[in-house]
């Protein structure tokens, strides 16, 4: 009988070990040019969340390696390094993965706020304000910013905070908390400023009697001003704004080039709101500056970063809102967030909470929509094979667990 124990453990172990597949992979420094040694590494297994799957460190040619029991689920790699997390997917059938790191300092030249975008619309009695920063890292050699206020900002003295979130370069969006700075309105966050573009997203409302003035207050200066508003809100300032039209007929007004203590002034009336997601913007357009407006000779100012405007706001908004329906109300937090601590405020878990089930539909339909859009972006050229990669491997991911999903 001992015999026949051992063999059948024999057995079993060698059926385990030929189920297991081993992904290798190695940690650069892309600020060094050399093997990153000595980081933690974290393989975690992409399911209903995130679970820790295997753990160990980067040896001195920055090689490691793991173990992978289910060859068929979605892994990804979580890299530490001077308290940064970078992070790679590992998809089924991968067997050996790359991960850049960065060097951290909290003074990094070539960091600037390329785009502030306010996108209002009214909601029930009040004006609800999603504010977007857009900040792009071009260091050379290149580093990762942190500092305990990566970013400021200066929301209205009676602005309700319902939430917020922060995409790194490449990444999904994570829910952050921003931290009040003493004076109403003013806020920091505390986030890793990774070289690429990192977008800060902060959701307000205000009290709105059918009109309101703003004078924004920037920390830094910023290369393009933007506020979106519904065709059926009028726009009136006395600084010079350039105003453009999309498709669905809402309005974009830009100011270029605003320094902090000279950001222009101005007022917002009447009501409305924007188009669903699923259907604003369905009609293609080729005019120059990609359906901005007007037909013009002139350059379309804001090329660089509709990304932003049209692409970028909504992938922020609805994969963050999906994230929060699917993810445990019990769970900690750090398993749903990939760099920062979550801290949900109250008011942004109700309006999760009481959610219809028909929402499930409008984030497919959303989703759907970034995928064409993501398609479309890499057919012109404007995507490297390595940014649409990390995209689509998100956005499948995310459109995958939204149709398993039952309402």
């Amino acid at each position: 009988m001992t015999r026949i124990l051992k063999i059948a453990a024999v057995i079993l172990m060698l059926a385990l070990g030929a189920s297991a597949e081993t992904l290798t992979g190695t940690v650069r420094n892309a600020t060094t040019g050399k093997p990153s040694a000595g980081d933690e590494v974290v393989l975690l297994k992409l399911l209903q969340g995130m679970d820790e799957a295997g753990r160990t460190k980067s040896d001195a040619a920055g090689r490691f390696s793991f173990e992978i029991t289910d060859a068929s689920a979605q892994h990804l790699i979580r890299v530490n390094h001077q308290d940064v997390n970078y992070h790679r997917p590992a998809p089924p059938g991968a067997t050996s993965v790359e991960v850049e790191v960065y060097d951290v300092a909290q003074k990094v030249d070539g960091v600037k706020t390329v785009v502030n975008i306010l996108r209002m619309e009214t909601v029930d009695s009040g004006l609800e304000v999603v504010e977007v920063y857009g900040l792009r890292n071009d260091s050379k050699p290149p580093r990762t910013w942190m500092t305990d206020r990566t970013l400021e900002v200066v929301l209205p003295a009676a602005a309700d905070v319902r939430e917020a979130m922060v995409a790194g370069p490449g990444g999904m969006p994570v829910n952050a908390s921003p931290v009040p700075q003493g004076q109403p309105g003013h806020y920091s966050f505390r986030f890793p400023i990774r070289p690429g573009e990192t977008r800060f997203q902060i959701t307000y409302r205000l009290p709105y009697s059918g009109e309101a003035s703003f004078q924004p207050r920037l920390k830094n200066s910023v290369e393009h001003l933007v506020v979106m508003l519904p065709r059926t809100m009028q726009f009136t300032s006395s600084a010079p704004f350039q105003e453009m039209t999309e498709n669905d007929g809402s309005t974009v007004h830009v100011s270029t080039t605003v320094e902090p203590g000279k950001e222009p002034a101005f007022r917002v009336s009447g009501a409305g709101t924007f188009e669903p997601e699923a259907t604003a913007g369905a009609q293609t357009d080729n005019r120059p500056g990609g359906g901005l407006g007007p037909p013009s000779e002139s350059p379309d100012p804001l090329a660089a970063y509709r990304w932003y405007i049209l692409g970028g706001l909504g992938l922020a908004m609805v994969v963050g809102a999906f994230y929060l329906m699917q993810r445990p109300s019990a769970a900690p937090a750090s398993s749903a967030a990939l760099d920062i601590q979550v801290a949900q405020r109250p008011s942004a878990t109700a309006s999760v909470a009481s959610a219809p089930t028909d929402r499930r539909q409008l984030l497919l339909d959303a989703l759907k929509d970034e995928l064409f859009a993501l398609e479309t972006e890499r057919l012109e050229g404007r995507l490297s094979q390595e940014e649409y990669a990390q995209a689509k491997s998100g956005l499948d991911r995310a459109l995958t667990r939204a149709l398993g999903k039952k309402p």
